[in-house]
């Protein structure tokens, strides 16, 4: 086994029980409550409570050690002997982060019903189709950060969201309330967009978000994991607070942009558009999240998401 030069060495029968490559590991259920109490430390990362965490729970080590081979083959590196070793190419506190990834995306799918997770995976590309052009015509950032950024950034919220909703940490239902930057950083010692972004590393974003990522450069998505400015983040805040007014089949397209002025309003959110801009922003992004959704590689099947696109991408012809 891989020798350990500072720390203890991981020694956990979990660790060895994963050491051959492809061995599959049961899964144990997380709580919102587990993945609270695994929140990233900051500096103060020990080894003994990663390798007590990674004992628990054999299906995040076993994917632990996925992402690192998978690293290691596009590096053309060897293959880590052992999850040691693994730990050692990832970083502890890189192999931390995408532990507590992987915990929050287990947990929050647990929790979701299988129903609703095509509609989540719309809304969240729509709303990063929706901050490419908010930052297009207001911003000062680069539309593709924006985009990326928004699609990271407002999967992972959803995700934290539910599990925060779990453990009665938040108690609101609707993508207008979710809980910002600060909370959720202060809940798991990480940003949404840095786990979003070890959840694209480890292949377990959905496959319609990663193909929405497929050609976008990858020192786009390195950036989206260090993006904080304010500016940014206000603008994926409104791109998620308009992509749910949109897909929300009890606002008629035609008065689309008068609730969204009620909604800026009810907020006291200013931008500089109006209902009408933000409408016309809308409707070219639902015409980009369609042409994302009719690509051969894409599979899809839900008829009355895409019927509600076609109508944003086209209000002329809506009933």
């Amino acid at each position: 086994m891989h020798t350990q030069a500072n720390g203890p060495a991981l020694t956990h029968p979990a660790f060895h029980d994963c050491a051959a490559s492809g061995h599959s590991a049961k899964k144990k259920h997380l709580s919102g409550t587990d993945c609270l109490a695994f929140r990233f430390p900051g500096e103060s990362v020990r080894l003994d409570r990663l390798e007590e965490f990674l004992g628990s729970h054999p299906d995040i080590a076993s994917e632990l050690r996925a992402t690192a081979e998978r690293d290691a083959r596009q590096l053309q590196k060897p293959q880590p002997a052992d999850l040691e070793a693994v730990i050692l190419d990832l970083g502890i506190h890189n192999s931390w982060k995408l532990s507590l990834a992987l915990a929050i995306d287990s947990c929050a799918r647990d929790l979701e019903p299988a129903s609703n997770t095509t509609s989540t995976e719309v809304l969240v590309l729509l709303s990063a189709s929706v901050a490419r052009e908010l930052i297009a015509v207001q911003g000062s950032f680069d539309p593709e950060l924006g985009y990326v950024c928004g699609l990271l950034r407002n999967h992972t919220r959803l995700l934290m969201k539910r599990v925060l909703r779990s453990t009665h940490s938040c108690s609101n239902n609707s993508a207008f309330d979710l809980p910002d930057e600060f909370a959720l950083e202060k809940a798991f010692g990480v940003t949404p967009a840095e786990i979003g972004a070890w959840l694209l590393r480890s292949k377990r974003l959905p496959p319609l978000l990663e193909a929405g990522l497929v050609t976008i450069p990858s020192y786009l998505v390195t950036a989206s994991r260090f993006s904080h400015e304010e500016e940014l983040l206000s603008w994926t805040d409104l791109s998620m607070i308009l992509a749910q007014a949109a897909l929300d089949p009890a606002i008629q397209i035609g008065s689309l942009a008068s609730r969204i002025d009620a909604v800026l309003q009810e907020l006291s959110a200013s931008c500089g558009l109006s209902g009408e801009d933000m409408a016309h922003i809308i409707s070219c992004s639902a015409r980009h999240t369609l042409r994302m959704l009719t690509q051969p590689t894409v599979s899809w099947a839900a008829p009355s998401d895409t019927h509600r696109l076609h109508n944003l991408a086209h209000p002329h012809l809506a009933p």
